[in-house]
């Protein structure tokens, strides 16, 4: 696990790339947007203690949203691999 500090305005990550690691909010608000129409669309906006980018993880997927820092925020970079130890079946809390 990593914790980044991503000034605002900072890309987390773009829609397209690969599903490389599942994120959580440790402080500040992630922009949630989408292109449509040749223009980013905001579809949400995340903030602290939310967890971000499992769907591509878990579907082995590349990213469906691009993710960016609307202020300076921390956010706890948890590596595909680490994520599928940390949830796997044999742990109480493991993914169905």
């Amino acid at each position: 696990m990593l914790l980044l500090h991503m000034p605002a305005g900072e890309i987390i990550y773009k829609e397209g790339d690969d599903a490389d690691a599942v994120y959580l909010i440790e402080k500040g608000a992630v922009e949630v947007s989408r292109i449509a129409a040749k223009k980013a669309v905001r579809l949400a906006v995340f903030g602290k203690g939310e967890i971000f980018g499992e769907s591509g993880v878990l579907h082995d997927r590349p990213r469906s949203t691009t993710m960016r820092a609307l202020i300076d925020s921390q956010v706890m970079k948890v590596s595909k691999e680490q994520f599928f130890t940390l949830f796997s079946d044999n742990n109480p809390m493991g993914l169905p």
